[in-house]
């Protein structure tokens, strides 16, 4: 590629250049990191394809939400093990800051989804299996813990986890 492949969200990408690329984007008033990672050759294909779901950003938090909020059903429930973890981890205080003082998310864990924010979105374009992560947070300032919702490349959720 003797040209560099301009993306619509990350820009020019010169095939020497693989690596890490990143910008911010505003989804409802929180601006949130977006991110790719490369290791080899630009695919403009397989980027443009991944990049297309960060067209429309709201669409794809509300899937990666209604993933979560789905997860909650599910036996091992990342959701249910995030809000076990802080509930014992963050003080009154904080949890206060995180819920603006409503006690719902303790019995209602669409008031616990709710409340996190989107923090950031990684697409890998190398990857066949997760190809694009959508992380939330309660509060950045207050725990690096994070719920990711996993999408493979055509951005079906295959995954809910807690990571740090």
């Amino acid at each position: 590629m003797s040209e560099p492949y301009v993306d619509p969200i990350f820009g020019p990408l010169r095939a020497a250049a693989n690596g890490y690329w990143g910008t911010t984007a505003m989804v409802g008033g929180t601006s949130v990191e977006l991110d790719m990672t490369l290791d080899g050759a630009i695919d403009a294909a397989a980027i443009a394809r991944l990049t297309g779901h960060l067209r429309d950003l709201p669409q794809l938090e509300a899937r990666a939400r209604a993933a979560l909020l789905a997860d909650v059903d599910e036996e091992d429930s990342a959701v249910l093990l995030y809000r076990s973890f802080h509930a014992g981890e963050l003080d009154a205080e904080e949890l206060a800051k995180c819920f603006g003082g409503s006690d719902a998310w303790r019995s209602d864990p669409s008031a616990l989804i709710a409340a996190l924010r989107l923090q950031r979105i990684g697409v890998y374009p190398e990857h066949d299996d997760v190809a694009i992560v959508v992380d939330f947070t309660l509060a950045p300032e207050l725990t690096d813990h994070l719920l990711s919702v996993f999408l493979d490349p055509d951005g079906d959720v295959i995954a809910v986890n807690v990571e740090s």
